[in-house]
């Protein structure tokens, strides 16, 4: 029978456990549930001296927390997930124990527990062995997946402990026994010459499934690795999506993939662009065949290598510079300054012919690694000459690949540690403050030209703005002056969070200066400029940036005719947001109006025109690395002008 309180006839459900009052009071006759508690349960059934009713029937389960397994593949997870959150004060251990002579994967595929900075209220810790003695591979807490984890030995221990406070929906993982490096699968290979190949523990002649065996090769610095392969036989496939060998031109996965193999075919010798190289076997779980035998050895390097940038000028080139490299050449620098400096690359010389394609003849320079604010850029025959590049943080790489030596080809380029105060001799750029994204240094005082080509006009803009704010700028600044000297007349110094307005010098030098002192720094600038003979427009490259009109916040003159090339780095997509945009026109969009083409020039069809005071446009998203913009305008009456960011 059902009352509000249940004061007749009814079900308490308590924890016993825990104590307390009861979980639920139940009566009614809608079906409640489901309930859990950690630990016994009591459930009291209590009924008045009228009014009878059906009564109830429920189904319970004891759901263990932790436990042993010896399984070769199984699955563990929080007690009670997909029925409930995890309970308060729990301490649940699992012991997992495979085979002699195997090691297992670790993999989760749900995690939710209580976030903490050093999981230190909810967390599930993962040990390297049988018990909580054993090497702690990894404790985890919050909702991001844990990685994936192998152990060295035969067991794995895990404990799942929670506070009193807080919960989640727990986690579950998925273990499966394996070959590790003991086992032949994988290992660190550091002598001058050696042999590996694929793991037959069984000796039945075929490799083991679902092994994920991994193999670092390291030489010694400036030499390079040869790699042969004596035999191959994997599971064949189109695309390779069951058995599969990958090689890696580097020390782990995040290098460039060289090749992906599979079938009976063997694959050509490799020699590395560096002093490492990584391979990489996976197998499903059917269908094994014989698998591979590789030897691998210490070869001298035509080219690349690990060097320091120094503040002196260094200068490398392809193999034999100014004379003929070799077939198939590839080269891959790694540039290293000290801590907390960058390096600037000036390529001297850069030619390949435009009968070479771009996949296998290229020159590729990036922030390694490259982060969210790193640069990755890469040149072909058909790209303007490579312009100077600073890099973000203190490592740069630099690959020169190409498979045939044509007349006049070859490659040079200078390198040295990068000064905050430089000068750009260039149509276009980027420019940030030292540290960005994270806070300028103290005492800098930085000088940068910008000197574009003479007949041309510099456009700059910000896309982010943030120095330490003072009602004079007299602590951390920006300032700009017309000219190339610090004595050129003065456009404004700039200070505080809000973005400055664009700068059109109509000269093509530009002067910053960039001074903190020795207290309060913020995040700093970041800013794309550009130039062009027109006096507005021209070339706007690198993953983002941001652009307006002319004049912009103010009105645009009349008879302004601008186009602008957005280049990104190639193997990216560019994505155009109109930020605000107001354009004076009758309507028709015929004499003033603002064009997007989908490619590197205006021979495609546009987006657009736009004029007007538009509010709602969608954001314009090309099919490559370029988007070409047009603008025009014969006459503004009315307050006009347009801002517009992009990304890629």
């Amino acid at each position: 029978m059902s009352h509000s309180s249940c004061l007749y006839d009814g079900l308490k459900i308590y924890s016993l456990a825990t104590g307390g009052p009861a979980l639920a009071t139940l009566c009614g006759s809608n079906v409640p549930g489901p309930f859990s508690s950690f630990g016994p349960m009591l459930l009291n059934f209590y009924s008045d001296s009228v009014i009878p009713d059906m009564g109830f029937m429920a189904e319970y389960r004891a759901i263990p927390c932790g436990g042993y397994f010896n399984s070769t593949m199984g699955t563990v997870s929080s007690p009670a997930l997909s029925v409930t959150d995890y309970h308060h004060n729990i301490n649940c251990t699992y012991h997992i124990v495979v085979g002699d002579n195997r090691v297992m994967d670790l993999k989760f595929n749900t995690f939710h527990l209580e976030a903490s900075s050093s999981c230190r209220y909810d967390y599930v810790a993962v040990y390297d062995g049988q018990d909580t003695l054993a090497p702690l591979l990894g404790k985890f807490c919050g909702s991001v997946l844990p990685p994936d984890i192998r152990s060295t030995t035969n067991q794995l221990f895990i404990e799942f402990r929670t506070d009193a406070t807080g919960s989640g929906i727990g986690w579950r993982a998925v273990y499966s026994e394996t070959l590790g490096p003991a086992q032949g699968c994988g290992g660190y290979l550091s002598t001058p010459i050696g042999m590996f190949g694929s793991p037959d523990a069984n000796q039945d002649g075929l490799y083991e499934p679902r092994l994920d065996c991994l193999w670092t090769i390291e030489t010694p610095v400036n030499k390079a690795v040869n790699l042969t392969f004596s035999s191959f036989d994997i599971e064949a496939s189109s695309t390779c999506r069951y058995d599969y060998v990958k090689v890696y031109d580097g020390d782990n996965v995040n290098f460039p993939l060289v090749a992906t193999f599979c079938g009976s075919l063997i694959p050509a010798h490799f020699v590395s662009s560096g002093n490492f190289l990584t391979v990489h076997l996976v197998t499903d779980s059917s269908v094994n065949k014989r698998g591979f035998n590789a030897t691998y050895s210490s070869v001298p390097l035509l080219c690349g290598g690990t060097l320091n940038a120094t503040s002196a000028i260094q200068t490398l080139g392809s193999p034999f510079f100014p004379d003929a490299y070799p077939p198939y050449t590839a080269c891959r620098w790694v540039l290293d300054a000290p801590a907390q400096e960058s390096i600037k690359i000036s390529v001297q010389n850069f030619v390949l012919q435009l009968s070479q394609s771009c996949s296998t003849n290229y020159l590729e320079m990036k922030d390694w690694p490259l982060g969210d604010y790193g640069k990755s850029h890469k040149f072909c025959a058909s790209d303007a000459h490579p312009p100077d590049f600073y890099s973000n943080s203190r490592t740069i790489l630099m690959y020169f690949k190409s498979d045939t030596f044509m007349s006049g080809n070859g490659l040079s380029f200078n390198f040295q540690i990068a000064s905050c105060s430089r000068t750009y001799e260039q149509e276009h750029g980027y420019l940030k403050s030292p540290g960005w994204p994270d806070i300028y240094p103290h005492n800098l005082d930085c000088a940068i030209i910008l000197k574009a080509p003479q007949n041309s006009s510099i456009s700059f803009f910000f896309n982010s703005f943030d120095i330490e704010s003072h009602s004079q700028c007299e602590f951390d600044y920006l300032e700009i002056r017309n000219g190339s000297t610090a004595d050129s007349p003065l456009i404004g110094r700039f200070c505080g969070s809000t973005l400055p307005s664009p700068v059109f010098p109509q000269s093509n030098l530009l002067y910053l200066r960039f001074k903190s002192d020795y207290s309060m720094s913020r995040d700093g600038f970041e800013a794309t400029w550009t130039s062009s003979p027109q006096g507005c427009g021209g070339t706007l490259s690198g993953e983002h940036g941001s652009f307006t009109s002319p004049n912009y916040p103010g009105t645009y003159p009349n008879g302004t005719h601008c186009e602008w090339a957005i280049v990104a780095p190639r193997g990216r997509v560019v994505t155009v947001t109109f930020a605000q945009i107001s354009i004076d026109d009758p309507g028709d969009c015929q004499n003033n109006f603002l064009k997007l083409y989908d490619g590197p020039d205006a021979s495609t069809q546009p987006a657009g025109p736009y004029c007007g005071v538009e509010t709602n446009i969608a954001p314009f998203t090309a099919s490559s690395h370029h988007v070409y913009i047009v603008f025009q305008s014969l006459y503004a009456s009315l307050p006009s002008g347009f801002r517009l960011t992009w990304s890629s």
